[in-house]
């Protein structure tokens, strides 16, 4: 199976990519600025999601069957609002299972280098 994680560069999406991988899953990834430093068996590509155009190109190529976006748009309105609307319909298109992640900075990262459910924010 081919997972598509938008914001695989990231904190959240870096871990979902390593969970991806151990459970056999073939990993795609994306990020928008930099290309992220990581060799591994993830294929990457670059995505700014308020470029549908490109956004629909990234889904054909891949044909991922599910797509988790853990993409992190802060107050823009294009990437946290948009850009999921748009995910949800490129899945149905391909027929692909699409997980929007949606968060406000749960953890800081100052206090341990990984969490789980069992964690408090801070």
């Amino acid at each position: 199976m081919t997972t598509l994680i938008i914001g695989g560069s990231g904190f959240l999406g870096t871990e979902l990519i390593r969970q991806a991988r151990a459970a056999g899953h073939r990993t795609v990834a994306t990020y928008h600025a930099t290309a992220p430093a990581i060799t591994s068996d993830t294929a990457w590509y670059p995505l700014d999601l308020r470029d549908p155009e490109r956004t629909a190109v990234v889904a054909a190529e891949v044909r991922p069957r599910l797509i988790i976006n853990a993409s992190s748009g802060g107050a823009d309105w294009a990437t946290t609002a948009e850009a999921p609307v748009r995910l949800a319909m490129i899945a149905k298109q391909h027929g692909s299972h699409l997980v929007q992640v949606s968060t406000d900075a749960v953890f800081s990262g100052i206090s341990r280098s990984r969490y789980d459910e069992t964690c408090l924010p801070e």
